[in-house]
């Protein structure tokens, strides 16, 4: 009677214990399953991150993580695809030691110092380049031909100057054919001619000197001269070499020509104080002479005749009249 008593005792204490045990593991699960939803929703992407690992990029409207390393160098990973959300630190250094990660890296590094390299060859390059021109722009200061260029590079070369290696091609320079030399000679007189005219436009008035001539092909053209003040000093300078408006050296023409040239570089007539001729009639005369013109232009205008000229009229009629 007492075995029997303690068996029955003993099944009723295991039907009371398993629905006990069956509650606890189910309410372990739940409890577990929601720390991990509560812990997933608390972790955010943190910005500190991308200062510690710079190839790290956050996309805010996919809330993930992207590789900027690995999407430059066409890897295919998760970090260049949907991209990670799993906001850890350790993640991310999970993904910078992958192979992945590593070529990308390496690939970064090359890129580099390709680009690192080819600046250092364009700065050697731009350097020598600028010694070049100014030997062509020696030579022009000079009047000398540019044809001379080839023999003065020589001879820089004859004196072991390592400034013009990176453009050194066997005993010669680059760049010495009379195309790139007048390609250089046309970028250095749109500098020098700037810098003139804000010389000239920061002047309070200028004067001008014109003369007419004719080149070898038969070609009209008109000479100018401008003088200004410049730090307190007047200097005299080299305008420009134009052709004639229309077919005849004419008083019209030429004021035309005068006008147009003003015009195009942007200087105001107003200011424009004195012109200065060789004193032909053409330029001179009272009625419908270039200074007449003129004056229509800007009633304060002053004409003087070129003393050089004024010299060279008296000698001829002295010779003219030696006989009186």
């Amino acid at each position: 009677m007492s075995n029997k008593r303690k068996a029955q005792s003993t099944l009723f204490q295991s039907w009371n214990c398993e629905p006990k045990r069956q509650k606890t593991e189910e309410n372990e699960k739940v409890s577990t399953q929601s720390n991990k939803e509560n812990s997933s929703v608390s972790r955010k992407f943190k910005p500190e991150w991308t200062i510690k690992w710079s190839f790290v990029r956050y996309d805010v409207e996919k809330n993930a993580m992207f590789c900027k390393l690995c999407e430059k160098s066409g890897r295919n990973n998760i970090w260049t695809t949907s991209g990670c959300d799993r906001f850890k630190a350790d993640a991310i250094s999970k993904h910078a030691k992958t192979d992945d990660h590593l070529f990308a890296t390496g690939a970064q590094k090359s890129s580099g110092d390709l680009d690192k390299s080819a600046a250092i060859a364009a700065e050697h390059e731009r350097t020598a380049v600028e010694g070049l021109m100014m030997n062509i722009y020696y030579l022009a200061k000079r009047n000398k031909a540019s044809s001379a260029i080839a023999d003065l590079n020589k001879l820089l070369l004859h004196h072991n100057l390592t400034k013009f290696n990176s453009i050194q091609k066997g005993s010669k320079l680059m760049y010495e054919h009379h195309e790139s030399v007048r390609e250089m000679q046309n970028a250095m007189a749109k500098v020098v001619q700037d810098d003139l005219l804000d010389d000239i436009k920061n002047s309070a008035v200028y004067s001008i000197m014109a003369d007419e001539s004719t080149d070898v092909s038969t070609e009209k053209t008109l000479m100018l001269y401008v003088r200004y003040i410049k730090n307190g000093a007047p200097k005299v300078s080299f305008l420009e070499v134009v052709e004639l408006a229309g077919d005849e050296c004419n008083s019209e023409n030429i004021c035309n020509t005068i006008l147009r040239v003003l015009e195009q570089r942007n200087l105001c007539v107003t200011n424009l104080s004195c012109i200065t001729t060789d004193g032909a009639s053409v330029m001179t005369g009272c009625r419908s002479g270039v200074t007449t013109l003129m004056k229509e232009k800007n009633c304060q205008l002053l004409s003087i005749h070129c003393i050089a000229h004024r010299l060279l009229s008296l000698l001829d009629k002295q010779q003219t009249t030696s006989h009186i």
